[in-house]
């Protein structure tokens, strides 16, 4: 017999009635628990199997499905007046045109036959700090929905490349206009490059003929060294003479002193003597005349060589900034030309940052993530089963009482 509580509320109901009113009754137990699903074995292991069979069955009926992708973002629809960039829609307005299925319509005009009774729905993505928008769809076959996708996309361009025609005008015309400035500026590199040619020319032409002064200078040169050599040997043959003749002079007053002096003969030695000091003088300043203009010569050659090698630097100068400067920036405005020229081509309403691309293999169903489900939900409306079937058995019988 259990003991009853201190207040317990059994004393309320009659004597017969207290047991099956005890709070123990409320009170689980395991074993009996257990003892239930046991005796309902047989339809625990029917329903189970039977949620398991279905889900089997609509993995192996259900159409494998590929997941198509692309992404795309807001495209270039014109330029600002300072040459920036300007995105004409937003990706939530390119996410509602998709949502709404407006390229139907186009998929009607221009798609296939076999692709226009199945328009597929193609849900965007957005991402609130990226601009990037991911399309995605499910469809039987990669190839044929990789097609679809693109479809979707030439339908998205048709259709804003119409309505925003006069602002996509409006930026190719400005780059365009920024394309003549530059080809401008190429121009004048050209002029310049046709300048400095015209200038390297005149300044060889200039060295030639400094050249060409600097061998007649050395030519005057040289004929100079050779005549200072000649008169510096005649000189000395005049000293020479001259002292035989001081001598000559010398021997004959001696001579006369013993005996008669012809003294027409001393006159003529003196006469001779003084000529050729005289002459000796003259040749004196002819040599140092000669020096000197050799010494202007050799100083004129020096200027002459100093000048041409000033010429050779500039030249040099002007052949490096021919050869490697002016193409440098020649090169560069091309390259932004190029740059301009494929922003021209790439105005467009949307631009694709990922083309339409296919999963490897389906990815519907998910054939492992159902079976689990099944066999875990089957087990536990199988148990839910077993319970309300006891359940009701002990209602019926209840009310059978």
């Amino acid at each position: 017999m259990k003991k009853e509580k201190k207040g317990s509320t059994n004393k309320e109901f009659p004597a017969d009635q207290r047991d099956t009113c005890s709070p123990m009754e409320d009170e689980i137990d395991l074993a009996d628990l257990l003892a239930v699903f046991w005796r309902h074995r047989l339809l625990i292991v029917v329903v189970t199997l039977s949620v398991i069979a279905a889900g089997a069955v609509y993995c192996i009926t259900s159409t494998p499905l590929y997941e198509i992708n692309a992404q795309v973002r807001p495209g270039v629809t014109s330029y600002t007046s300072n040459y920036k960039e300007k995105r004409g829609l937003t990706p939530g307005a390119i996410k509602y045109w998709f949502s709404k299925k407006a390229y139907a319509s186009y998929f009607n005009n221009v798609a296939e036959e076999k692709h226009t009774r199945n328009i597929p729905s193609i849900k965007a993505i957005t991402n609130r700090n990226s601009r990037i928008i991911n399309l995605l769809i499910y469809w039987p076959e990669d190839k044929e929905g990789k097609f679809l996708l693109e479809k979707a996309l030439e339908a998205f361009s048709y259709t804003f490349k119409k309505n925003l025609k006069g602002e996509i005008a409006i930026g190719k015309n400005r780059l365009q206009h920024r394309i003549g400035q530059f080809k401008l500026q190429l121009q004048r590199i050209e002029n310049n490059k046709n300048e400095l040619r015209g200038d390297i020319k005149e300044k060889e032409n200039k060295i030639l003929l400094l050249k060409k002064r600097l061998d007649t200078l050395k030519r005057n040169k040289k004929e100079n060294e050779k005549t200072k050599r000649y008169v510096e040997t005649h000189l000395k043959e005049v000293y020479k003479n001259t002292d035989q003749f001081i001598k000559l002079r010398k021997e004959m007053i001696t001579a006369g002193t013993l005996a008669g002096v012809d003294k027409f003969t001393l006159l003529m030695l003196s006469n001779i003597v003084q000529q050729n000091v005289s002459y000796a003088s003259n040749l004196e300043k002819r040599i140092s005349t000669l020096e000197k203009e050799i010494n202007d010569f050799i100083i004129e050659e020096m200027q002459f060589k100093s000048e041409i090698d000033k010429i050779h630097l500039t030249i040099a100068q002007l052949k490096s900034k021919l050869s490697k400067e002016l193409p440098i920036k020649e090169q560069a405005l091309e390259k932004q030309i190029d740059v301009i020229k494929s922003e021209i081509n790439t105005i467009q309403p949307l631009e694709i940052v990922q083309s339409p691309f296919s999963s490897p293999g389906p990815v519907k169903p998910r054939k492992k993530m159902i079976m689990a489900l099944s066999v875990v939900m089957g087990f536990l409306m199988a148990l839910s089963a077993a319970a309300f079937k006891e359940f009701w058995g002990h209602v019926k019988s209840k009310l059978s009482s």
